[in-house]
């Protein structure tokens, strides 16, 4: 087998487990926030809830990111499907405010190792030549999980029992759990647990300074769009789960498209960046002004083409920098880590707009903070990804 074959199998091997991993999470994203709710918790509560993601992801993506580079990918990737699969028994168990509280903490905790290793798993069988092309092909994929995984798990919802879409998401995490191979590792050190000493390191480029800012906005959008936009439906348009799916369908059904995106990214990732940031803050001001379900199916629609080139840009940029230094790992970690401020800090916020203002403000701040962000940022991004210490 030659070193191209070797490749490209370790490639399909990561790109599945990925794949199917956050299938399984997508499965439970249509009902998760109403089932939140269900507990007896008010819109602010809710966001405190969700917020222990993007804490989690801060604390720990850059941490992983680091230590991943050190001892290897698989570990962390076969420990974070553990994790997650014991987050789902507790959610199914839950009947109390405090376990869905342990449960969303756990589940926490397996998105945010899956998310830095997994990725960077995958970037590490690739070579600068087709990085983009194979991102993109790769976030491709993870789009068919995402435009199915919320129609099927709002499905079971309405048709077969509101837990039926847990019970479905243990059993694909079941089939990915494997004995990890054991690898050739560095020692790791009290310093490899310093995440702040990576982020330092991270924001001494300029370019990924702009791509930390742009992280940041996009990420606060996420209460608006993953937790309150189902409840919106729910609550306002008075319809069942199985419309809640389709509006994370219609969100994720252009990021099939992320391989031509990648392709296009792959000459100056830095004008895709810009325009999908563009697209991605207008449309979410017009969802401000969406009074029906299909008005706002379509805005979310072209929301989500501007998301996907943001996507597979952003990591194409970002990769091409950390591959360069032989950190990349620690690049993709510390980007999460920076990036998850922006929703963490959202989500503490986004209950109380809720409360006091209602949903749709979520949108229009959203849609302001994009634009805003991009319009700092491109000054800093421009260029093809080559990486300029300041």
């Amino acid at each position: 087998m030659n070193n191209l074959d070797m490749h490209l199998n370790e490639y399909v091997r990561a790109t599945k487990s990925y794949v199917l991993f956050f299938f399984a999470i997508y499965l439970i994203s249509p009902i998760l926030s109403p089932y939140v709710k269900s507990m007896g918790l008010s819109d602010f509560q809710i966001s405190l809830v969700f917020a222990i993601l993007p804490l989690s992801i801060a604390i720990f993506a850059p941490i992983v990111g680091r230590i991943s580079d050190k001892i290897g990918r698989d570990y962390f990737m076969y420990s974070a499907v553990i994790v997650e699969l014991l987050s789902i028994i507790l959610y199914l168990l839950a009947n109390s405010p405090a376990l869905i509280i342990i449960a969303r903490t756990i589940d926490s905790i397996g998105i945010a190792t899956m998310i830095v290793v997994g990725l960077a798993k995958i970037e590490d069988t690739l070579d600068g030549r087709a990085r983009g092309r194979y991102s993109g092909l790769t976030f491709s994929f993870m789009t068919l999980g995402k435009v199915s995984g919320p129609l099927i798990g709002g499905f079971l919802a309405d048709y077969l029992f509101i837990k039926a879409p847990f019970v479905l998401a243990g059993i694909l995490l079941l089939l990915i759990i494997k004995i990890p191979k054991r690898a050739n590792s560095k020692r790791v050190a009290l310093s490899d647990f310093n995440w702040l000493r990576d982020i330092k390191e991270f924001l001494k480029y300029r370019q990924l300074k702009g791509i930390a800012l742009l992280g940041i906005v996009f990420h606060a959008s996420i209460p608006a769009f993953m937790v309150f936009l189902p409840l919106l439906i729910k609550e306002q348009f008075h319809l069942s789960y199985i419309y809640i799916g389709m509006a994370f369908f219609a969100f994720y059904f252009a990021r099939l498209f992320q391989s031509v995106f990648g392709r296009w990214s792959d000459k100056n990732p830095s004008h895709i960046i810009t325009l999908g940031a563009v697209i991605s803050g207008v449309f979410s001001l017009l969802l401000f002004w969406a009074y029906n379900y299909w008005t706002l199916i379509l805005l979310v629609f072209l929301k989500g083409i501007g998301e996907s080139m943001w996507n597979v840009s952003a990591w194409t940029f970002m990769s091409r920098i950390g591959e360069r230094h032989r950190i990349e790992g620690e690049v993709i970690g510390s980007y999460l880590s920076i990036a998850k401020i922006g929703s963490f800090l959202s989500f503490l916020v986004s209950g109380l707009v809720v409360q006091l203002y209602g949903i749709k403000y979520l949108f229009l701040i959203a849609g302001i903070l994009l634009l805003f962000g991009i319009a700092v940022a491109y000054q800093l991004i421009k260029g093809n990804g080559k990486s300029e210490v300041m």
